[in-house]
């Protein structure tokens, strides 16, 4: 019952052979093998979407029209990604568990169209542009129930002063959405943490999280 989201590995098959490229890449694709045993992979880790399994109540929640997801996948001819993830992300702040089991496994069909580098040099400029999304999900999940206490609003305010000086753009954005966090502050905020914060918050005000959010 604590599992929200299982999945396993996904092998490719296609019409013709693959080309020998394809191996090297083919974690973007969905196929492979990401784990030799199966395991929780909850905080640690994505299952993609070819194959998922999603317990219904949970699916429901993070796919609810009144809080939609912010990314859609491939959609009118632009390979954007990430929405599997985005999945798997919200499941843990529902407090679910995301599950990798070895046994399951999928034979995932590659279409010709798929299989030329350019459409691979797409899909992975598709997994760049979700990393902000999924990151501020992530500290989000890390402040609720993991690691609070790097969350201190002092520390992250000396880190964000520091990253300023420094001029590191990426430690800016983690201290400032750590301290939007913490303290509650917009002042701080991005649309990235605003859209996890934003979940967050309908699906406490649903009642629908599995786990209580420890109180700080």
């Amino acid at each position: 019952p604590r599992i929200g989201i299982a999945g396993g590995r996904a092998e490719a098959v296609a019409d013709q052979p693959l080309p020998a490229w394809f191996y090297e890449i083919q974690y973007a694709y969905a196929c492979g093998c990401p784990y030799n045993i199966s395991a929780d992979f909850t905080g640690r880790a994505m299952l993609w979407g070819a194959g998922m399994v999603l317990r219904k109540k949970v699916a429901t929640t993070i796919m609810h029209p009144d809080c939609p997801t912010a990314l859609t996948g491939r959609n009118a001819g632009r390979l954007t990604a990430g929405e599997d993830d985005e999945k798997c992300v919200r499941t843990w702040l529902l407090g679910y568990k995301t599950w990798f089991d070895y046994r399951l496994l999928l034979w995932h069909f590659m279409p010709a169209e798929r299989l030329t580098q350019d459409y691979a040099a797409r899909l992975q400029q598709g997994f760049t542009e979700q990393g902000p999304y999924i990151s501020a999900y992530r500290r989000l999940f890390d402040y609720q129930f993991r690691y609070r206490h790097s969350y201190h609003p002092l520390r992250q305010f000396f880190a964000w002063i520091i990253s300023i000086l420094m001029g590191k753009a990426s430690m800016r954005k983690a201290s400032s959405e750590m301290l939007t966090i913490a303290t509650g502050i917009q002042w701080w905020s991005n649309p990235f943490i605003n859209n996890a914060l934003n979940f967050q918050a309908f699906a406490n005000s649903r009642g629908l999280m599995y786990h209580p959010i420890p109180k700080a």
